[in-house]
């Protein structure tokens, strides 16, 4: 459990980072039979499969009841613990439910942590969302001791309907350094495409082992403030489908410039920098921080019609003159609207190894979620402070059923 806590600390401080809104987990095995539960595993591990949260640490959610959800609809139970833990799921630790400590003098949810090396307390709950496509979540809390991050409420979202599988990070709100209650806010929360269900999760953890620390916590809302409205949009049927095996990019082979594509770090066109002395694009990434960094490169929107079978592909040459460690990645994400808008998911990701000879990556993906468009989208990381540089070239999607 302790590896499944810094697993998740671990994917919020990136997707709040980086800005990505997606947590896929592997299990890595290193070298040394050390196993480990990342969003990355490192270059030199023996194996990296993907899991699932129940495979990590089983949960425990039945599937929820199914209820119609409205606008304006607030859909967490029990959120004023005057019910005492009723809906409440502890994973790890416990909890305390104390009367008249509440912000309004009635119950409140309790977490404390006594310095000891039993610190830690899980506490989440688990909801429908089906056909939600926006929310706002409010909570009220007091804190008393503790580092900024030593209470957190995190939102996560699901394509199962048990809060089990298919998580993408939606939302994280952390507590300042005050006395006195506190209002949490987070507006526009948008749940992963597909999603069934959403956690939310209450978390006390005081790594300073050092001094008694605790939270209390009343009057947690979640409030539905959209619905799905694809039904409203064009059929899929009157968009623009290309033909089998035609290349839906604008400028793929970045033989002349970079047009077509948004650059996000660093980049330039250079007119030897693709494969076979052609034009490609040199993206560089630079970092004065010892942990790795990840941001995007280069993108393209495109709207994919009615196919449901993709292959992208990507050339990708890290520059020798690098003076850091890094990867390149291809990844595609999957759009619930037209021209990349609405819900969204990340449909499959390949990544480099860390060479200065031309690598092909390439990923093949399903569209079983009824998307209508995706975005390709070329990312950089760099493991540490120092420079990391790459070359991009002879970039591709296309359709092959």
């Amino acid at each position: 459990m302790t590896q499944f806590l810094l697993l998740v600390a671990l994917v919020i401080s990136l997707a709040s980072a980086i800005n990505i809104s997606y947590a896929d987990i592997y299990k890595c095995v290193l070298p040394d039979g050390q196993i480990l539960f990342q969003t990355r595993c490192p270059l030199n591990a023996l194996s990296a499969n993907k899991q699932t949260l129940r495979a990590i640490s089983p949960i425990g959610f039945a599937p929820y009841t199914a209820q119609t959800l409205s606008v304006g609809k607030q859909v967490i139970i029990n959120g004023d613990f005057e019910q005492g833990a009723t809906a409440w799921v502890t994973m790890k630790g416990s909890m305390d439910i104390q009367p008249k400590e509440g912000i309004a003098s009635t119950n409140a949810l309790v977490l404390k942590a006594d310095g000891s090396t039993d610190n830690e307390h899980l506490v989440r709950q688990c909801l429908p969302v089906q056909g939600m496509s926006r929310a706002r979540i409010d909570a009220f809390v007091k804190k008393e001791g503790g580092t900024a991050d030593t209470s957190e409420l995190r939102v996560v979202s699901f394509t199962s309907n048990d809060c089990t599988s298919g998580g993408q990070y939606s939302a994280k709100l952390t507590p300042t350094e005050i006395s006195g209650w506190q209002k949490l806010s987070h507006e526009n929360i948008k749940p992963t495409l597909g999603a069934q269900s959403i956690m939310v999760e209450i978390k006390h953890l005081d790594k300073t082992n050092s001094e008694a620390t605790s939270a209390l916590w009343d009057h947690i809302t979640l409030t539905v403030t959209a619905l799905d409205n694809t039904a409203s949009n064009l059929s899929a049927e009157t968009l623009n489908t290309p033909p089998l095996g035609v290349n839906y990019l604008s400028n793929p082979s970045l033989d002349q410039h970079l047009a077509g594509w948004n650059l996000a770090w660093p980049g330039q066109w250079v007119e030897y920098g693709g494969q076979s002395l052609s034009g490609g694009a040199l993206i560089t990434a630079n970092s004065n921080v010892s942990h790795t960094l990840q941001g995007e490169a280069l993108n393209q929107c495109v709207n994919i019609g009615t196919h449901t079978h993709f292959e992208a592909r990507a050339a990708f040459k890290k520059d020798a003159l690098s003076s850091q460690r890094g990867y390149g990645e291809l990844r595609i994400v999957w759009h619930q609207e037209v021209n990349c808008q609405g819900l969204q998911r990340v449909a499959g990701s390949t990544k480099s190894s860390d060479s200065a000879h031309w690598q092909q990556l390439q990923v093949s993906v399903n569209n079983t979620l009824k998307a209508r468009s995706a975005t390709i989208s070329l990312t950089q990381a760099i493991l540490g402070v120092g420079v990391y540089a790459a070359f991009w070239d002879d970039i591709s999607f296309k359709a092959t059923q």
